[in-house]
């Protein structure tokens, strides 16, 4: 059984819990990077977000179905999650993508214009 992020995934379930119960039940945007991606994809289906952004591991990690109106984000020359691995997701046309040219995988250089962009997605 695959177990890679199990405790991240419970943690990050607890958090909105407890988020929902202190501020009410108020629009909800999941965003993650990386691993973090992959976390925001697994509780997606659940907690059912107003919008979501972000990069998922797709290709390294088991990324479920992406809801509808999700933005994801990939760089060019990411040289651990390949960019063939995310041009062939089988469900790419289902949510917005946004590859960004010469951006490796932690983004160096295009942190601020990938900030942008995920806050004017969300805000949209």
């Amino acid at each position: 059984m695959f177990d890679e992020g199990r405790g991240e995934i419970e943690d990050f379930l607890a958090l909105a819990e407890h988020a929902r119960r202190t501020y009410g039940e108020g629009e909800l945007a999941l965003a993650g990077s990386r691993s973090g991606g992959f976390v925001a994809a697994s509780v997606a289906g659940r907690l059912e977000p107003n919008t979501g952004a972000g990069g998922a591991a797709v290709g390294r990690f088991p990324v479920g179905t992406v809801p509808a109106g999700t933005l994801v984000v990939h760089g060019e020359e990411d040289d651990v999650v390949q960019l063939k691995d995310a041009l062939d997701w089988p469900d790419r046309n289902s949510f917005r993508s946004w590859f960004f040219p010469g951006a490796g995988h932690f983004f160096h250089g295009n942190l601020v214009t990938l900030q942008k962009l995920v806050e004017q997605y969300c805000r949209a």
